[in-house]
């Protein structure tokens, strides 16, 4: 349970249970820092920053930012730093937890919103790699099964989508309907393990789609 996290979404108790954890994370969020209030972030084990909360940015509640910006432990450095990944892979266990809009069969991640239609994610894509070149590093994208009543998961990402995560960075995947583990997987079964956690009112159409693009 110990080791360096990336994480820019809400926590929602994955963490509870947990202690001596440490943060280097693109973005502090609120859930970071009560999880440093009640002591299960400590950073007493990170081989850099020890027992410093390093982030680029914060977001959060009046409160939140009241307790961040006068507690020394919290340090802001340039996301030019903080997102390098010659500077992420150096956090042994490091677990990056990054929201995306869309994936294909193929693991590519598209992340962003902006752009032609999803803008660039610089950040989130350095940490997806630094994260797989730590020692027992993961990396692990998580999203919606549906998003504005659209599948997120889809067979092949529009021409003008750009691709924030390549294929060969994509390792764990979740949604509200499981998780896929897509490393050292073939595209045939990448197609069916994001299928499985696809909402289920679009799984039919995606096997079909899979189906035309993977079966022989």
């Amino acid at each position: 349970g110990a080791g360096p996290t990336c994480a820019p979404l809400p926590l929602a108790g994955a963490f509870d249970g947990k202690a001596d954890l440490g943060v280097h994370t693109e973005t502090l969020v609120g859930g970071l820092i009560r999880l440093a209030q009640r002591g299960v972030v400590t950073g007493d084990r990170k081989p850099i920053h020890r027992r410093k909360l390093i982030a680029a940015e914060m977001v959060g509640t009046e409160a939140d930012l009241e307790w961040a910006t006068s507690n020394p432990v919290v340090e802001l450095h340039g996301l030019s730093y903080v997102a390098d990944p010659q500077v992420v892979c150096k956090h042994d266990h490091m677990l990056a937890i990054n929201e995306a809009q869309a994936i294909d069969f193929t693991g590519q991640v598209a992340a962003s919103h902006g752009g032609t239609r999803y803008g660039p994610a610089w950040g989130l894509a350095n940490f997806a790699v630094g994260a797989l070149l730590a020692r027992g590093g993961r990396s692990v994208i998580v999203m919606p099964s549906v998003r504005d009543g659209v599948s997120t998961i889809v067979a092949q990402h529009d021409p003008l989508v750009e691709v924030t995560v390549t294929r060969t960075a994509a390792d764990y995947v979740v949604t509200e309907h499981g998780v896929a583990s897509l490393i050292g997987k073939s595209q045939r079964e990448r197609a069916e393990l994001l299928i499985a956690i696809a909402h289920p009112d679009f799984r039919q159409e995606l096997t079909q789609q899979a189906r035309k693009l993977f079966w022989p």
